[in-house]
């Protein structure tokens, strides 16, 4: 054994590197039984590396096999801890594991307990489908696209049975292109049931304002009506792990920052969408989830980092910026929207632009950027990147992608589209310009998509 591991305070006692070891077996172990919650049927897998998210399978113990199997013993993000023994020979120890929601993605934890000794190690879970810079689109059909569109790389083919809504791949392994149709309903049923529970326990207010950074403390985990924070006087810093539930519409609008927050929306998101804004103004949300269950706005001078999730439309417009890799995902269908009599973002123009007819539920305009993965999981809707913006990362839609803007990164759709040719076509049609990106996998897509993968290990 090398000087430098016995210098390690771990390698320094049995105890301690037992301890260890049984934390995490504990994260494979509870990877495991993810992976079996999803597909039912993940004893066929074949292991192919230390990598894989099955491997040392063989040294659990057949109890711990048959409760992964039983319905009744499953690892779910309302529930307790549970805990497991994940070696063979119950003198190794046990786990104890929790799981934990983080965005778009999961956190999955393990405790080892060894003897008289204890040892936590954390995991963050997506998916990382796209790794290869040289692959810039991922369609149904090897036709090089028509129009005027350029791209630096190759095609790659995506299944049919994929994008038709078969989340497995054979031998009950998710295919790396699936949406798994279970995981993602019941993400969007526990954000639902959260707002309902909500509804049933808070009282009805007027719509709630926030003027000054001294309000933040008056604000309710529960609001039965709209949030409004309003910082066009007075800068509001708020930086605290906290969810708050929002029954009706969310607003955000003049120099605000937020850190950690998550908002739970029945209602529209609306960031930056006042006309009477002033240019000094910054809407800056660092380390944010959003949910909404009907639509997202993402417009002046706002810079979003984190993850948002939108049962409807998603516009990102104005000078709006997406940063440091953030997942916007909608899982709308076109004219299926809540609130459609609600007036819509204000544009660059300032005029407030009519319903698009087009069947689209991401939309990227103006001089908005994007750094990071933009999601369209409905095969009705799509996305639609107009002229002038610039992107890096992944569109990634279940239906169809015009892109008109420049993408460094990939596209992964079921037909590229144009303006004038959105539906009925079978031909990929592309305007804009995809460029390969050295670094496009560490953008990551959520858990329901693809196969699961460690993302990040932190001991």
């Amino acid at each position: 054994m090398s000087q430098y591991s016995l210098s390690r305070p771990d390698m320094q006692s049995v105890s301690r590197l037992q301890t260890r070891l049984t934390a995490r077996a504990g994260i494979w172990h509870g990877l495991a039984m993810l992976n079996s919650q999803s597909t039912q049927d993940d004893q066929d897998q074949t292991i192919d590396t230390t990598t894989e998210s099955l491997f040392m399978e063989d040294l659990w113990t057949g109890e711990d096999e048959d409760a992964m199997e039983d319905d009744t013993v499953r690892l779910l993000l309302v529930d307790q801890p549970i805990e497991v023994v994940p070696f063979t020979d119950t003198s190794y120890g046990k786990a104890i594991l929790h799981l934990g929601d983080a965005g778009l993605m999961r956190h999955l934890s393990s405790l080892g307990v060894f003897r008289d000794q204890q040892r936590k190690i954390s995991v963050l879970l997506g998916s990382r489908p796209i790794t290869s810079p040289d692959t810039v689109l991922y369609l149904q059909t090897p036709d090089r696209p028509h129009g005027l569109g350029i791209f630096d790389g190759v095609i790659g083919l995506v299944p049919v049975e994929v994008d038709s809504g078969n989340s497995n791949g054979g031998a009950g392994r998710r295919h790396r292109f699936a949406v798994n149709s279970s995981d993602l309903n019941e993400y969007i049923e526990d954000h639902s049931a959260l707002l309902a529970e909500a509804e049933d326990t808070a009282f009805e207010v007027a719509p709630f304002r926030i003027a000054h950074g001294d309000d933040l403390d008056s604000i309710p985990e529960m609001i039965d009506g709209d949030l409004l924070i309003d910082a066009t006087f007075h800068t509001i810093q708020w930086a605290e792990d906290r969810t708050i539930h929002v029954l009706k519409d969310l607003q955000i609008d003049g120099d605000v920052l937020l850190e950690g927050l998550t908002f739970n929306v029945g209602g529209e998101i609306r960031l930056g969408v006042d006309e009477n804004f002033s240019s000094a103004d910054e809407i800056q949300l660092r380390d944010v989830t959003l949910f909404s269950r009907s639509r997202i706005f993402f417009a002046r001078n706002v810079i979003f980092e984190g993850s948002a999730m939108a049962l409807g439309d998603v516009e990102i417009y104005s000078n709006a910026q997406i940063v440091n890799k953030s997942v916007i995902a909608s899982n709308g269908e076109p004219g299926k929207n809540k609130g459609e009599e609600k007036a819509r973002g204000q544009g660059a123009s300032g005029a407030n632009p009519a319903k698009p007819s087009n069947p689209f539920t991401i939309y990227v305009r103006d001089e908005a950027t994007v750094d990071g993965v933009l999601l369209n999981l409905n095969s009705k809707g799509g996305i639609k990147i107009e002229p002038q913006t610039e992107l890096r990362g992944i569109l990634w839609a279940e239906g169809s992608v015009c892109h008109e803007g420049r993408l460094d990164g990939a596209v992964k759709a079921k037909v590229l589209v144009s303006s004038e040719e959105t539906t009925g076509t079978t031909r990929n049609i592309m305007d804009g310009s995809v460029r390969s990106l050295d670094n496009i996998g560490e953008y990551h897509l959520p858990y329901f998509i693809g196969e699961l993968t460690i993302l990040e290990w932190r001991e």
